[in-house]
């Protein structure tokens, strides 16, 4: 949780509040802790995830949200995105920012 996903997105708390439900529709969320945080994995300090200090609502599209098979066991959705100067940019490899969003179903 909160750690880099594919070392160029990082994990934060979110609260989606629209669930894109087939190609070609857009999903809304807003990171709810954009705090800067130390991560670490088995004891060891792997990077510091960098603080949002601009606008903390980001889009997704159907393609960019995760189903896992047993639902996500948190109480909240995780959007991993890119983070540059304390915003949520675009980069060559997320046009949008947002690498993927582990959302919740309703009514988890």
């Amino acid at each position: 949780m909160g750690g880099a996903c594919c070392g160029e997105a990082d994990g934060y708390p979110a609260i989606v509040y629209k669930i894109p439900l087939r190609e070609g529709e857009e999903g809304h969320g807003v990171i709810t802790d954009a705090s800067r945080k130390d991560i670490y994995a088995h004891g060891y300090y792997i990077k510091t995830r960098p603080e949002i200090t601009g606008s903390r609502e980001f889009t997704f599209l159907f393609f960019q949200r995760t189903l896992e098979k047993w639902g996500n066991p948190l109480d909240h959705a995780i959007a991993f995105v890119h983070v540059e100067n304390g915003n949520i940019t675009p980069s060559p490899a997320f046009p949008n920012g947002v690498y993927c969003v582990v959302i919740l179903l309703p009514g988890s």
